[in-house]
């Protein structure tokens, strides 16, 4: 088998994000369109794992392995990357995922970001930002952008709370405090319970887990903290959603109402192969906060919220998931075919295609 060294400073060299290890079978990576491609090599053994693994292990950590049968840990290349080791039992064998990131960060332009991402990071100066799209979209990659810009242009002071830390910022005019969940964060309560004396200028957030969070947060932003919330959730609207959901039902009207005040804009991303079938291309939502928008949130219209964004609101730089696939495919970026099987709301989709657009 491939050695540790080997391995971790060739998914470097090659651009491999994400590598899959599974007994019985090559070494697997995700290509640059999201699907698993072999290594070079043979199938590995299940003593080669043990090995491979067993040598990245510390004591403590061979003993919560044991008990838990599955284990996440962090290991750090000096001068290569960081690399996020997720190793589990199957079939009484040792698999792993190992996930590594750029060491360099990306500009929006590279990344073919809707251009009001970059209007979003020049101009907010407080307010609830989310940042949403499913698993997989790209969403750390774009929020990382956002971040990197701020810190090379504004003289503030950033706190993150990650879990886990993906890309690692350097500190320019900016900087910028990351703090990661289980390492250097043990009691996630403690930490929101000391937010308020970190004197943060920017806070972001990997998702929530409870309503006093989410109140937290809120109350944070309404009151000119620029807060940035990462979730996971198929567009914008939705998000909204989640964050109401963990309120009671009595709680929900004032919740929403704080929403509608804190929210300054939101951006979503899916990715799309492109028309060659080579690389991946995001389709972006994006919200900004109106008066008109904020009234909406408060007489809960999420629908019609929806439905702006994709039609008057593009004036303002706002679009939706349909807007967005349509435009892509009006300027031959990407299929209509692909459009279609990547929209959350494919009748919709049907519909925007029938029209002039």
């Amino acid at each position: 088998m491939i050695s540790k060294g080997e391995l971790l400073k060739g998914m470097i060299d090659s651009d491999m994000y994400e590598v899959h290890i599974v007994p019985g079978s090559p070494i697997m990576y995700r290509n640059s369109i999201g699907e698993l491609e072999p290594m070079i090599g043979g199938n590995i053994s299940t003593n080669d794992t043990k090995a491979f693994i067993g040598d990245l292990l510390n004591g403590d950590q061979k003993t919560e392995f044991a008990q838990n049968k599955e284990l996440d840990f962090v290991v750090s290349a000096s001068g290569v990357s960081r690399y996020r080791f997720s190793i589990a039992m199957q079939r009484g064998s040792i698999s792993a995922i190992i996930r590594t990131y750029p060491k360099k960060i990306s500009d929006f332009e590279k990344l073919n970001l809707h251009k009001s991402v970059k209007d979003i990071a020049e101009n907010i100066r407080k307010g609830l930002v989310i940042v949403t799209g499913p698993k997989g979209s790209g969403k750390s990659t774009t929020l990382a952008a956002v971040l990197d810009h701020i810190i090379a242009s504004r003289p503030v002071k950033i706190l993150s709370l990650e879990n886990p830390i993906k890309y690692l910022f350097a500190n320019k005019k900016g900087v910028i405090a990351q703090r990661e969940m289980g390492i250097d964060v043990k009691d996630r309560s403690l930490f929101f319970q000391n937010l308020i004396n970190q004197s943060a200028d920017v806070l972001v957030i990997d998702e929530l887990t409870n309503a006093d969070e989410a109140l937290k947060l809120l109350l944070l932003a309404a009151g000119g903290t620029i807060v940035f919330l990462k979730m996971i959730s198929p567009s914008i609207t939705s998000a909204m959603d989640l964050i109401l959901n963990l309120f009671p039902s009595h709680l929900q009207d004032s919740t929403r109402s704080m929403l509608a005040t804190a929210l300054e804009a939101g951006m979503s991303q899916i990715l799309c192969k492109d028309v060659t079938g080579k690389r991946l291309l995001p389709a972006m939502e994006i919200y900004k906060a109106t008066n008109n928008m904020r009234q909406n949130i408060r007489e809960n219209k999420f629908d019609l919220v929806y439905q702006v964004m994709g039609a008057a609101g593009r004036q303002e730089g706002m679009t939706n998931q349909e807007a967005s696939l349509r435009q892509m495919e009006k300027q031959n970026l990407i299929t209509k075919d692909e459009a279609l099987a990547r929209s959350s709301r494919p009748d919709a989709m049907k519909k925007l295609f029938a029209q002039a657009f």
